[in-house]
Formats: structure tokens, C-alpha cells, sequence
């Protein structure tokens, strides 16, 4: 028995093809609009105190101790690890700061001596501006 593969062929009318080339032409508008409306902004220079504001620096860990978490009272009973710092890299090399970090099972040991990489938010509020 012999097989026979046909070739098939599609016949696109005038309409079809103009309705082809308006579509194509529309998705080509569409896209260079959404391209420039979309493109990500300048982030060059960031206002003051946004999260995009952020800079890393070096730091070592002077000293710790437990601490209630910040905006908690006491009696909450939620404690924190305070971490003193001395940034040594960046803009703030040479500033003495803290940072704090809920005790919790798992996380990260730090201990006095330790060279860590901590964040920067400028314009923060006091005692929020470090971050590991």
C-alpha cells in the first residue's frame, strides 16, 4: 500500500492579508508606546529616606546584648540582639551605629569581632538606619 502525504497550501484573500498587516502595524504601535511608557525611571539620584535609597557598607560588631525590640515596651516580652557597629567602608566609614535582630532559632550568630555587610537607609529614623 502506498502513502500519500498532500501538501497543503493556504490561500490568504486581500482581506485577509489587510487585516494581517493592521494587526501587525497595531502590536508594533502598542509596543513602542508600553516600552516608552514602562521604561524604568532614572535611579540615579533617589529622594531622601525611600527604599531605593540604600548603600552597603562594611562594618565590624563591637559588642551585643538583648535588648526589648524597638516600638515594643518591656512587658511584651519580645527581645532582640542590639549589634553596636563600626562602619569601615563606604561614605560612613568610621561611624559607631546599631542595629537590632529578633532572637530567634536559626538565624545568624554574630559575635563581637565579626566583619559583616550591613544596608544603609539615609534619612531613616534613629536607630533604623543600619541594617544587616
Amino acid at each position: 500500500m502506498t502513502g500519500h502525504h498532500g501538501h497543503a497550501t493556504a490561500a490568504i484573500d486581500e482581506k485577509g492579508r489587510q487585516a494581517l498587516r493592521t494587526a501587525i502595524v497595531v502590536l508594533a504601535v502598542v509596543t513602542v508606546v508600553g516600552l516608552v511608557l514602562l521604561r524604568p525611571a532614572d535611579r540615579s539620584s533617589p529622594s531622601e529616606g525611600t527604599p531605593f535609597d540604600v548603600e552597603h557598607a562594611d562594618a565590624t560588631i563591637i559588642s551585643f546584648s538583648l535588648q526589648p525590640c524597638a516600638g515594643t515596651q518591656p512587658d511584651d516580652d519580645i527581645d532582640c540582639l542590639e549589634y553596636d557597629i563600626e562602619v569601615t567602608s563606604g561614605r560612613t566609614a568610621g561611624d559607631r551605629a546599631t542595629f537590632q535582630q529578633a532572637v530567634a532559632t536559626g538565624g545568624v550568630e554574630l559575635r563581637t569581632g565579626d566583619r559583616v555587610v550591613v544596608a544603609r537607609t539615609p534619612g531613616a529614623p534613629e536607630g533604623a538606619e543600619y541594617a544587616f
